[in-house]
Parts: C-alpha cells; structure tokens; sequence
C-alpha cells in the first residue's frame, strides 16, 4: 500500500513539473550568436530563474530562415515532456521595449507590417512596399503583456515585461511613411521606386520610366526609346552598388 501511494506521489509530482515547464513565458536574458537564454523570472531563494542555452524557433524545411532575438525580448517556450532543455522558442508579446512597428495601423487588419530598425516593410491586398526611415520614439504606445512567467516558488516578470494584459490599451498613433526612399509593388502590374522627390522609376508590362525632377525623362517600350530632352555622350556620374550583399 505504502509503495503505491508513493508511486502515485511520484507520478502527481512529474505530471506537475511536465505541466508547469511544458508552455513558459520569459524574457530573453542573454544573447550568445545563434542561442538565448530565458529569465522565466525570479527563484524561491532569489536571483533569477534562467533556461539552459537554447536554439530560436527558425523555420529549417524546404525553405529556411532564422530571425535574430534581443536581449529584453518577450518570448514563449513550449518544452516536449516538460524538458527545457529541448524548449522551442517563439516571439511572444510585445512589451515596453519592443512594441508594434511604428508605421503598423491601430485596426490590425488587412496589412501586415515589419520593422528592423530603419528599414520598413508594408503588405496590403495589393501592394507591397519596403522602405528606409529612422524609428522615431512613439508616445502612448500599445502596452503588451508581461514578459517573465513565474520562476521556482513564484517571482515576477523580466526586465522587458510591459503593463498588465487586463488594462485597456491606449490607442496608438500610426508613425506616417515620409521616407527618402521607398519601393512598391502592386497588383496593376506595377513596380516603382524613388529617392527623395528627384529619381524614380517605374517598370510595367508596357514597358519601363527613368524621371529625374519633373520634366526630365526616359522611357522604353518595345520597339522604341523616347526621351524628353536629346540624348548626351558622357560620363557615367551615377554610383554602381557594386556591394556583395
């Protein structure tokens, strides 16, 4: 009976420890090349509760991919049989530090938005447009959830977590795309380009468009070239990006 009832102890004990490690949220503490560590939170005795070094959740199929994480980045880890040292890591919520792209609606809906620095990126149901403009600091951002779950016996958040998922969020204000250079695409069989309000260009199904200011020109179609003003024998004095990106 005894050796039961201990057996049953010991398996209401494992069945916690998988349930309690199987699905955790914590900030992202250290950042070592392609690996992180979590802060979960704080230990029962103090200091912080940290997960072993873990790999991202990168895409690695037929196609592949790996995005980079931050150190103060909220994350969700989902653990098989509650072994953190097999955690998958996600991006989770947005907190005080990371929140949404500047330039991303109030409504969520019909858009998707992206955001690394100065470099921004726009899909709608029928354009596409990438484009650099420097962040600049929002006022009254959206406050995400917080950041570190409970660690060992309990403790708070990490030093990213944002407000309190329960409280309304304030309405944010849409950064507007006023870029030096922007790129877009769209379903009219369209794709277009300019830097600052001087050169763009345009390329169709019709055929292609190099403008410089408003009345200068160039257009190809099939069959001819047509310009606004005659054409010059001279120096190239437009820079190659000869960058092996």
């Amino acid at each position: 009976m005894a050796n039961d009832m201990q057996k049953l102890l010991f398996e209401v004990a494992d069945l916690k420890r998988k349930s309690a490690f199987g699905s955790r949220q914590g900030t992202i503490e250290e950042v070592k090349e392609d690996k992180i560590r979590v802060n979960m939170g704080e230990q029962s005795g103090g200091g912080k509760f940290m997960s072993p070094w873990l790999h991202t959740g990168n895409h690695r199929g037929g196609s592949r991919e790996r995005k980079f994480f931050k150190k103060g980045q909220n994350v969700m880890m989902s653990s098989p049989d509650g072994d953190l040292r097999q955690a998958e890591v996600q991006a989770y919520a947005e907190n005080n530090q990371y929140k949404a792209p500047d330039h991303a609606s109030n409504s969520g809906q019909d858009e998707e938005t992206y955001q690394q620095d100065a470099l921004r990126g726009l899909k709608t149901k029928s354009t596409f447009q990438n484009w650099l403009q420097e962040p600049q600091q929002q006022q009254g951002g959206q406050q995400g959830q917080q950041g570190g779950g409970a660690g060992g016996a309990g403790g708070g958040g990490g030093e990213g977590g944002g407000g309190d998922a329960s409280e309304t969020p304030q309405k944010r204000q849409p950064q507007k795309a006023d870029p030096d250079m922007v790129q877009r695409m769209n379903k009219e069989g369209y794709l277009t380009g300019r830097v600052k309000n001087a050169g763009r260009y345009a390329a169709h199904k019709e055929g292609a468009k190099i403008k410089m200011g408003t009345d200068t020109w160039l257009v190809v179609v099939k069959g001819k070239i047509i310009a606004s003003h005659p054409i010059v024998i001279g120096k190239d004095p437009v820079p190659d990006d000869d960058k092996n990106d």
